[in-house]
């Protein structure tokens, strides 16, 4: 979604050579914590990929996203997740197609998002002791998360506040992740020391965007400016 804010039109999502292939991405991420007293984490992820479209707009792209969060516990598993992420984005090699015609080369192209995110999560666990096989322990961990993300696009560089009132994309994510760990059996014994594994991992994913309209494509809130894309 992000790779095609910039040049996305009606036609991009409907028209097959107007709607750009993203070729393989490479993607770094990282983070750690700022203080030892207080959970406040910094992440940095780096991208980068080439998109082509037959028929529209074709470049690379290059992403950096700083990101801030603050876990506070609400007691027991119950978790409260406020994050800040603003999404740096790039294009160079742009060229464009012209039927008939060379290519014609544009301008390289800058912009920004601001992505604000609230999420409330807590996890259920549940260890299994099988009387025989490949594991001594089995635990499946289960933890519902309910986000709302707001999302605006600002132009780079870093003259914007960064967070504005005004959010052009309102969403509301609801999750159920699912992770079964197993701890190997050794010879002779029930329950051993080794440690877990992941086994497998399944998370089920529902958004709404609240600004969409239903039975439209068209959103509905506050009115952008001029260029002002999302």
């Amino acid at each position: 979604f992000l790779q095609e804010s910039v040049y996305g039109t009606d036609e991009s999502f409907t028209d097959l050579g107007l709607r750009p292939q993203l070729l393989p991405r490479f993607t770094v991420r990282g983070g750690g914590r700022l203080f030892d007293a207080v959970p406040l984490t910094l992440r940095l992820g780096l991208g980068a990929t080439r998109f082509q479209a037959r028929s529209d707009v074709s470049g690379q792209l290059y992403e950096a996203s700083p990101s801030l969060s603050l876990p506070i516990s609400l007691g027991g598993s119950a978790e409260l997740r406020p994050s800040v992420t603003r999404h740096l984005v790039s294009y160079t090699g742009l060229t464009r197609f012209n039927a008939g015609g060379p290519a014609t080369d544009l301008r390289p192209a800058s912009y920004a998002q601001n992505e604000g995110e609230l999420e409330l999560r807590f996890s259920l666990a549940r260890v299994f002791h099988p009387e025989d096989g490949r594991y001594a322990a089995l635990k499946h961990v289960f933890t519902p998360r309910l986000l709302f993300t707001g999302v605006e696009d600002v132009a780079q560089p870093y003259a914007d506040s960064l967070l504005r009132a005004r959010v052009a994309e309102q969403l509301v994510t609801l999750r159920f992740d699912n992770l079964l760990l197993g701890r190997p059996r050794s010879a002779g014994e029930a329950v051993t020391g080794a440690p877990a594994s992941e086994l497998l991992r399944v998370n089920l994913i529902q958004r709404y965007n609240l600004l969409l309209r239903p039975g439209a494509r068209a959103l509905e809130g506050p009115a952008l400016d001029g260029p002002a894309e999302t």
